[in-house]
């Protein structure tokens, strides 16, 4: 988990980690493989970075849904 946030952190140029990725964090598995396929997205190509940064948000936000969805199922469980 370090080795992700470190990965993060130097990716996108900052010092703290949000609280997305802090949430993913209770599933290892999880958290690298959602980093590594955001990190391709935001990588150089054909899309400047502001509507890659945009399409980032829209996928972090339906994703955070989807956790939220599973977590309450699985508190009613």
């Amino acid at each position: 988990m370090r080795a992700v946030y470190d990965d993060i952190m130097a990716t996108r140029k900052t010092d703290w980690i949000n609280n997305f990725w802090k949430a993913l964090a209770n599933d290892p598995v999880t958290l690298r493989r959602t980093w590594e396929s955001i990190k391709q997205i935001m990588a150089p190509g054909a899309l400047d970075s502001l509507t890659k940064e945009m399409q980032r948000n829209e996928s972090v936000s339906v994703l955070y849904r989807f956790a939220h969805r599973v977590s309450s199922q699985q508190r009613h469980e």
